[in-house]
């Protein structure tokens, strides 16, 4: 009797096996990205747009940021151990390979009154 039942969970393994290769997707290979963030001031409130940057683990990744304001505005991501400041109208770039399973926090290190953004690393 206990052997009508292997091939029920056989047939449930092999399913689950298939279910798992079919969801598989490659591994990403690593790239390098360019981001372009601007600080500007919106309603009111000082802030870097976009607020969200989604990248790879392993990406070599560069943002562009750009201060259309008229006084220096600091850029920080404490995890990348990213503490700049950006001139009044000037730009600046800051470059760093994304961390898996990190998502990070930018923010102005000179207002922290502003609005920031993440950097999200994604699979």
């Amino acid at each position: 009797m206990r052997t009508a039942h292997v091939p029920r969970a056989l047939s449930a393994g092999l399913l689950l096996v298939a279910l798992l290769l079919g969801l598989h997707t490659p591994a990403h290979t690593a790239s390098a990205q360019t981001f372009s963030i601007v600080n500007v001031e919106a309603s009111g409130a000082k802030i870097w747009l976009p607020s969200v940057i989604a990248v790879h683990p392993g990406d070599q990744v560069t943002l562009k940021l750009d201060n259309k304001l008229t006084d220096p505005h600091g850029f920080s991501i404490d995890d990348y151990n990213i503490h700049v400041v950006v001139p009044a109208g000037g730009t600046m770039d800051v470059t760093f390979t994304a961390k898996q399973g990190l998502t990070s926090r930018f923010y102005c290190q000179l207002h922290p009154a502003h609005v920031g953004g993440e950097v999200m690393v994604v699979p």
